[in-house]
């Protein structure tokens, strides 16, 4: 707080020629320059060990809820019926196909 205060004091005084040539750029400097000190006037964090950090962020595996289990059978049944549609659609497909190929052969052959 005193770093912010006698920098605001040394901008505002006119004598203070590089104030009154950039102040905008004095302003930024004198405000870094503040959260720096302020910075270095903290006591730094206590570090603790990556595997440590990394065993606090992964859940604990738990037992599959109800619910849970029946949210992902119906998801299969979803995928497998939209499987077989499709797989209906293209043998209806090529069937038609094949009905259309043998009244056009029997059309020609007639």
């Amino acid at each position: 707080m005193i770093a912010k205060r006698e920098a605001a004091a040394k901008i505002n005084n006119p004598e203070n020629e590089t104030a009154t040539k950039n102040k905008s750029e004095t302003v930024a400097e004198v405000k870094t320059k503040a959260a720096e000190t302020e910075a270095a006037a903290r006591p730094p964090k206590p570090r603790q060990p990556k595997l440590l950090l990394l065993q606090q962020k992964q859940p604990l595996p738990r037992a599959p809820t109800p619910l849970l289990l029946l949210a992902q059978a119906v998801q299969q049944l979803h995928r497998e019926s939209s499987l077989l549609h499709h797989h209906r659609r293209r043998l209806r497909r090529s069937w038609l196909s094949d009905q259309r190929s043998t009244e056009v052969g029997a059309a020609t052959s007639s």
